[in-house]
């Protein structure tokens, strides 16, 4: 249990639960013992509890958590008019033509989500390189400048010595232009040739433009998309280079029909909303 768990889990308890509600997220597998017994706790008192993944859910249900079984709230979103513009302005600073794109995601692990780090670069490299001979055009996408764990940016700058020059697609840069950087990530998630998500939003943005992205996941809410919305993609713990170049081949002509669910994470939300509002 970290402080900041601590501290998440006392503002569920110490507020109005009756007016409280938790949406969309899920639990990490290293979310258990006292820690889950705390959290259940405190969830049981809310309104409504609904969680982004079947795993989550089954242990919520055996902790005594009423919960809900959902998606996302991203899948919610509906992209701005600002996301052509954008992804315009995003491909132009990369020199990437987003027709031979294949844009990766990726993200550093820690003790809530623990992988083998050095595996999964060198097994990213060999993909990467792999896709390079094919003819295609491997980017990097910068998702998150958050501190600590969070950030992108140790794993681009130890991928960049065994690959040497790697375009990297920034959506924080084009800011400076005017735009917005989600819209730019939107949009270039959604035109670019196949995306390899290692982060599970940057799957959840490619499903938005209804397209499928190849997952690789690293938890139980990467691996719930693959498993309930049938979308290509496998453990990163275990994932073969040399298989894998071709399953993300194939997942450039797989389409996604986004609106059934996003409809009903629309349904879900306004039921939550509803429910705290009357206080129970």
């Amino acid at each position: 249990m970290t402080r900041r768990f601590l501290r998440l889990v006392g503002e569920l308890s110490h507020r109005d639960p009756r007016h409280g509600f938790v949406f969309g997220q899920g639990l990490p597998s290293s979310c258990r013992g006292p820690a889950l017994a705390w959290l259940a706790r405190a969830m049981r008192r809310l309104s409504s509890v609904t969680v982004r993944d079947g795993n989550s859910h089954q242990r919520l249900m055996q902790a005594g958590v009423d919960a809900d079984l959902g998606y996302d709230t991203v899948f919610a979103y509906r992209p701005t008019f600002g996301v052509l513009a954008a992804a315009r302005a995003a491909w132009s600073q990369a020199g990437v033509e987003p027709a031979r794109a294949v844009v990766f995601s990726v993200r550093q692990f820690d003790a809530m989500y623990p992988h083998d780090g050095a595996l999964f670069d060198a097994r990213l490299v060999q993909l990467v390189q792999a896709l390079r001979q094919r003819g295609h055009q491997p980017v990097m996408v910068v998702q998150s400048r958050a501190e600590g764990t969070d950030t992108d940016a140790a794993v681009l700058q130890r991928l960049r010595g065994p690959l040497g020059y790697l375009p990297l697609l920034d959506p924080f840069a084009v800011s400076a232009l005017g735009h917005h950087p989600l819209d730019a990530l939107v949009g270039v998630l959604g035109q670019a040739a196949a995306v390899v998500a290692v982060h599970y939003h940057t799957a959840v943005l490619r499903m938005l433009a209804g397209r499928a992205p190849y997952n690789l996941f690293y938890s139980s809410k990467g691996q719930d998309l693959v498993t309930r919305l049938r979308i290509p993609g496998q453990s990163l713990a275990d994932f073969d280079p040399s298989q894998v170049v071709r399953k993300v081949e194939a997942s450039m002509g797989t389409q996604f029909h986004i609106e059934p669910v996003a409809r009903m994470v629309r349904q879900q939300f306004h039921h939550a909303l509803s429910r705290a509002a009357r206080g129970f």
